[in-house]
């Protein structure tokens, strides 16, 4: 885990990237709710999504499901001048196991 750059595997990496390389549709991001630090994400068809960052949750569901967040969130936390390696869960930073064959 030491050699790992940003402090997550190749796996999470490579997830996080693919995320990132979708994050063009989203067109606008706006606070939504100031005391529960929610955030309105508009998307390119006219889809309109929630993302709470303090809980790690998009109400698209993929954040909750993979501990990786999604492009919505990439989109907020990186408006927020946030680093996207603190908002991936811990869980998830751990390599998989191997299984012997």
């Amino acid at each position: 885990m030491e050699k790992w750059k940003n402090g997550v595997g190749e796996r999470v990496e490579t997830n996080l990237k693919k995320e990132l390389a979708k994050a063009e549709s989203v067109i606008e991001v706006q606070m939504y709710n100031r005391v529960t630090g929610e955030y309105s994400v508009q998307l390119t068809n006219s889809r309109c999504l929630v993302v709470n960052p303090s809980s790690r949750e998009c109400s698209c569901g993929w954040w909750q499901g993979q501990g990786i967040p999604c492009k919505h969130a990439m989109t907020v936390i990186k408006k927020d001048k946030k680093w996207v390696y603190e908002y991936v869960d811990v869980v998830t930073r751990l390599p998989r196991r191997q299984h012997a064959t």
